[in-house]
């Protein structure tokens, strides 16, 4: 998870100024389909590593 629009939490890469439009919802970032937006995640997501 890049950014999470829910909680008002941005990464440095991923600025509020560029994806705060998008008002809900949580930006993630794919090795395999790039950037996700998800509105409502999917029940069986999971936080998998927690960049420090």
């Amino acid at each position: 998870m890049v950014c999470s629009m829910d909680t008002d939490e941005y990464s440095e890469e991923y600025p509020k100024e560029a994806f705060g439009y998008l008002e809900r919802g949580i930006m993630v970032l794919s090795e395999k389909a790039g950037l996700i937006h998800y509105v409502k995640p999917e029940i069986d997501m999971r936080l998998i590593e927690r960049k420090k």
